[in-house]
């Protein structure tokens, strides 16, 4: 039997996240928008600025 639908069973990429982001959006609007929790859209901004500084770096 299949899941019902939820926000929290939603699967969506993280570069629609990171886009957002980039287009000036707050981590707030972008979760509200989403249906995500903040602290995960803070997250995964947190987790892409450490990486492109390292590949900056390299």
């Amino acid at each position: 039997m299949a899941r019902p639908y939820s926000a929290t069973s939603l699967r969506m990429p993280v570069q629609a996240v990171l886009d957002n982001l980039d287009d000036g959006m707050t981590p707030e609007a972008v979760a509200e928008a989403f249906q995500l929790d903040v602290r995960l859209v803070e997250a995964v901004q947190r987790f892409a600025e450490s990486e492109r500084l390292a590949h900056s770096v390299r």
